[in-house]
């Protein structure tokens, strides 16, 4: 659509084609009717003009901050210098145009007005806060004053190491003593047993049954047992089955014992070279124990020992083993001596995580061999069992 100089459009603000809106309907008269259908259309858009002029002037009075029409505009050609097409033309445009403005106008002004309400509500608005009444509720009563604490009882006197300071062992089941011929307890030395061709002499038997008899008494028969049982079956199992490892142990504890007579310190020792990490952190230390608290051969190297010597290596199911003795406690009678020592273990499989485990394997797969038939009666039955 062509648009006539001096005509409104959407850039001018808002107001700005209300002059030329105004003289075009100033006068009935103003231009020549050259066809019928063009002064009808001159009408209707004047009618429209009219309307929009009458809100537009609402707008403008309800909305002072709104821009107001530039001062100084030329003013627009009058309608008499139009030919009618043109001023149908011009009339068309500028309603068009001065409706869009209209409804902007109107939606900016609502948007305004809703912002200015929102504004004050916000700025009025306090907080409020609901209240619950309680249950009316039963007084409390009375705390109990609290009680005086009791006078402290004097220290008691600490007992010598008897029986009453022992705490007693859980009672013991009744093991039946193994009934042994005479010529199992007597003659001179010989192979009695074999382990997976490992031999198991009567002298060591007699040395560990008379360690068991010089702190405690019961059949002999039953000692012995003890003696195969705890000691020398487990023993000889594990040196046959790391029967390639014993020579290296062997002269890896010499070596020990020479840095020991030449002045190293045990504990520096035992945290270099003991595969019992757990006491190796501290040196080797076992503290304070009693005859019964480990193995038969590690218990009578212990208290065979003299105070402040190294014993000689010793061989246990866990590999070869270097004790020290720091302190012997003599109790009232020899099963309540006490020693606190250090070791050091030489591991048969310091790698194996699950050594006791092994153990139980080996001992299952173990064959034992009763040579000296005296003594078939001594042998556990777990190690006798068929195969």
């Amino acid at each position: 659509m062509l648009r006539a100089r001096g005509s409104y459009h959407p850039g001018m603000p808002p107001f700005a084609g209300l002059p030329l809106l105004l003289g075009l309907l100033a006068g009935s008269g103003g231009f020549q009717e050259t066809q019928p259908s063009l002064s009808t259309r001159i009408s209707e858009l004047r009618a429209a003009l009219k309307d929009i002029a009458e809100q537009l002037e609402k707008v403008r009075s309800g909305a002072g901050s709104l821009p107001q029409a530039p001062a100084g505009r030329a003013a627009p050609p009058r309608p008499s210098d139009l030919p009618p097409e043109k001023e149908v033309e011009l009339l068309e445009g500028i309603v068009g145009d001065l409706r869009a403005s209209l409804r902007n106008l109107q939606t900016d002004l609502k948007f305004r007005e809703a912002r200015t309400r929102l504004a004050e509500d916000l700025a009025t608005r306090k907080p409020t806060y609901g209240s619950v009444k309680l249950a009316d509720q039963p007084p409390r009563p009375a705390s109990p004053a609290p009680p005086k604490p009791a006078e402290p009882a004097p220290p008691a006197p600490v007992p010598a190491i008897t029986d009453a300071a022992v705490p007693a062992p859980p009672p013991a089941v009744e093991r039946p003593a193994p009934q042994l011929p005479p010529e199992a307890l007597t003659g001179g030395d010989r192979v009695v047993l074999r382990v997976n061709d490992a031999e198991v002499r009567k002298r060591d038997v007699d040395e560990l049954v008379a360690y068991q008899k010089s702190y405690s008494s019961g059949p002999e028969g039953l000692l012995v047992r003890d003696a195969l049982e705890r000691a020398l079956l487990p023993t000889k199992i594990a040196l046959a089955a790391y029967a390639d490892r014993v020579e290296s142990l062997k002269a890896k504890a010499e070596k020990l014992r020479s840095e020991l007579a030449a002045g190293k310190d045990f504990a520096e020792l035992a945290r270099a070279n003991s595969d019992d990490r757990t006491t190796a952190a501290n040196g080797g230390d076992l503290g304070l124990f009693g005859r019964e608290d480990f193995k038969l051969p590690f218990a009578r190297a212990a208290f065979g020992t003299e105070k402040g010597r190294v014993s000689a290596p010793f061989w246990t199911s866990f590999g070869l083993n270097l004790l020290q003795v720091d302190e012997v406690m003599k109790g009232e009678k020899p099963s309540l001596d006490r020693v606190r020592g250090r070791y050091i273990l030489l591991a048969f499989d310091p790698k194996d995580p699950n050594f006791y485990q092994t153990l139980n394997r080996l001992t299952d797969e173990a064959k034992v061999e009763v040579v000296d038939p005296s003594y078939r009666n001594a042998v556990p039955p777990r190690f006798l069992r068929e195969r």
